[in-house]
């Protein structure tokens, strides 16, 4: 394992998005005090204690806590489990699906942005990321790049599936215009989008990618599940 390879790790080590068994290999070369990964680690927390500071505590949602306190079988959580529960709006309609992110997953934004610019092979600094994450786990799954507001550079972070007879369409929802398709995706392929018929990126505005029939949603809103999700943040 080279330099770069330490340091990556190292950094997911840090915020916490490696897999259990990539952990326990990380944390067993810790404790063996392998001076690489420990130097690596201590650098990424010295970096990433300042960065959460600038992240706003995120209310946690009602239904998270009803689920919480009902796993661990409390009398809150029996209670939970009697109270009605109404019929979902679609994600896009429903701002705490967007509001829904916990600070582990904004903190993930601006240290992936700090990773792309610290990258001795990265020339130019984007001006906003999105790391579009799981809704359930908030493990990130792709990662949107814009140097500019008028095109966006789509990065795989992570290997993952699709149904065969499904495929991943890639949506955003600028401010005061509909849901808008911005095409579909290819697993594990990096591609760059124009924007040249959508407003100016915005901080904050969402970005989804849903699964859809083949060819896409037949009728130009998302119709399948959210596979990642996430909101654009300015890059440090």
């Amino acid at each position: 394992m080279n330099a770069d390879d330490i340091d990556v790790m190292a950094g997911e080590y840090v915020l916490g998005t490696l897999d259990d068994a990539e952990r326990r290999r990380v944390r067993a070369r810790l404790d063996a005090g392998d001076e690489a990964f420990v130097a690596a680690v201590a650098r990424w927390q010295e970096r990433l204690v300042p960065l959460t500071e600038a992240v706003e505590p995120a209310p946690v949602p009602a239904a998270l806590w009803a689920r919480i306190e009902t796993s661990i079988g409390s009398e809150a959580g029996r209670a939970a489990r009697s109270v009605p529960v109404p019929a979902p709006l679609p994600w896009w309609q429903r701002l705490g699906f967007w509001r829904g992110f916990s600070a582990l997953a904004t903190a993930a934004s601006i240290v992936l942005a700090v990773m792309l610019a610290t990258r001795p092979d990265v020339r130019v600094v984007p001006r906003y990321v999105v790391v579009l994450a799981t809704p359930d786990t908030s493990t990130p799954g792709l990662l949107v790049e814009a140097v500019d507001e008028r095109s966006i550079k789509l990065i795989p972070l992570a290997t993952f599936t699709v149904p065969e007879d499904r495929v991943l369409e890639l949506w955003t929802h600028p401010e005061g215009q509909p849901v808008v398709s911005l095409g579909l995706v290819t697993p594990g392929r990096m591609v760059t989008i124009t924007l040249d018929d959508l407003p100016p990126l915005a901080p904050g505005q969402p970005f989804a990618v849903s699964l859809e029939p083949p060819g896409g949603s037949p009728t130009g809103q998302p119709t399948g599940p959210v596979r990642f999700k996430g909101q654009t943040i300015r890059a440090l």
